[in-house]
């Protein structure tokens, strides 16, 4: 799981971690 966070700025993924960041998404609710 954490791999996922090595990931390219431009990948889908980053967007939502931007989102998570701001507090719009529980990140855990995320399969």
């Amino acid at each position: 799981m954490l791999e996922e966070l090595k990931l390219p700025e431009d990948h889908p993924f980053s967007l939502l971690l931007d989102l998570v960041e701001e507090g719009k998404i529980d990140p855990w609710s995320i399969d």
